[in-house]
């Protein structure tokens, strides 16, 4: 999933897909919205180092990777 910003009642955010954490920054600010999209994308990263979008199979009642 790729890293997005976006705007709420909150403020400007980075977030990566749609569930992860919102990590808000000032709006109009670019370096902090790096610094934000940073954080965004390596939060992404121990996602998929976690196994996120491995395709896994079931079979007799263990789950193979």
């Amino acid at each position: 999933m790729p890293t997005h910003t976006g705007k709420d009642s909150q403020g400007c955010f980075a977030q990566w897909g749609r569930h992860g954490k919102k990590y808000y920054y000032k709006c109009g600010d670019k370096a902090a919205e790096d610094r934000a999209k940073g954080k965004a994308n390596t939060q992404g990263q121990a996602a998929h180092a976690n196994g996120y979008g491995k395709k896994t199979k079931i079979i007799g009642g263990f789950r193979i990777n």
